[in-house]
């Protein structure tokens, strides 16, 4: 197994920071990559030209498609985070503008601009 595969966020494609897992399908990602993710699953519910059914979830994992009950910290998830970044220093996620509508923004980002 690759802990350092095991250990990326499927969304931005780096090493989690803040990992955040969901509840139920265990799948983990950045806290803030699930942050816009939620943000725009969100916006698009709003713009939809019927509104969804009661009880229809609104959040749904990027992964699977399942439903998103809560999120929880993962203590096993983070260990094994730490115990990378301290054997490997140099795969420290380094601090990085982020911003709508430029260049600035990862590569592999899901995420279009809406202006």
């Amino acid at each position: 197994m690759d802990l350092e595969k095991e250990l990326t966020c499927s969304i931005c494609t780096e090493l989690l920071y803040q990992p955040l897992t969901l509840l139920d399908c265990l799948h983990t990602f950045c806290g803030a990559c699930l942050k816009e993710w939620f943000a725009w699953q969100a916006r698009a519910a709003e713009t939809r030209p019927t509104p969804p059914a009661p009880g229809t979830p609104v959040f749904t994992c990027p992964a699977c498609r399942d439903a998103v009950r809560s999120t929880k910290h993962n203590a096993t998830v983070a260990t094994l985070l730490d115990m990378l970044l301290t054997a490997q220093p140099d795969k420290r996620r380094r601090a990085r503008p982020r911003s709508c509508g430029s260049t600035r923004l990862n590569a592999n980002c899901w995420t279009t601009c809406a202006r």
